[in-house]
């Protein structure tokens, strides 16, 4: 079960990234904006070499969502880290950032709430077995994150969206 959410998880999260443009939410040449998102994808690969995300610590996943969490892995060429809970067997969590280009909002999913005070545009939303919640960020960066399992509120995705924001401007 984890294997084919982290799967689709990580195909939604590509889907998301890359193919924005082609569906009229990013730049005005869809013949490059394909051939971008086709060059990314066989770019894209997992870096076995990382042994810690820089978006969030184990630690603050903890506090958060109250279970132990293990960095499963990074990627090299979009800026995601994926977490599996060391508590539950389905558990996951995506953490993404980009550029603002690859921004989208899903208004029209069922129970989309926009949230105010975090940046320029932020939501939660209900997905899978969890939550996912995004911002855009005022420096034209996005942040998507994505709580994949039970028993996990849309607050704690909110709160994870919000110390992930903050540890990025830290850095």
């Amino acid at each position: 079960m984890r294997n084919a959410i982290a799967t689709q998880s990580a195909l939604w999260a590509l889907a998301v990234v890359l193919f924005a443009p082609m569906a009229g939410c990013g730049g005005s040449d869809d013949s490059q904006s394909a051939e971008a998102a086709v060059q990314a994808i066989t770019r894209a690969k997992p870096d076995s070499g990382n042994t810690s995300c820089p978006f969030v610590t184990a630690e603050q996943l903890e506090h958060i969502l109250q279970v132990s969490m293990q960095l499963s892995r990074t990627s090299n060429n979009i800026d995601q880290c994926v977490w599996e809970s060391s508590d539950d067997p389905d558990g996951l969590l995506t953490v993404n950032v980009g550029d603002s280009e690859w921004w989208e909002t899903p208004s029209g999913a069922p129970n989309y709430k926009e949230l105010s005070g975090i940046g320029r545009e932020a939501y939660v939303v209900p997905e899978f077995d969890g939550w996912r919640a995004g911002v855009l960020l005022e420096e034209d960066k996005i942040i998507v994150v994505q709580v994949l399992f039970s028993g996990k509120t849309e607050a704690m995705a909110v709160e994870l969206l919000k110390t992930v924001k903050s540890n990025i401007k830290a850095n």
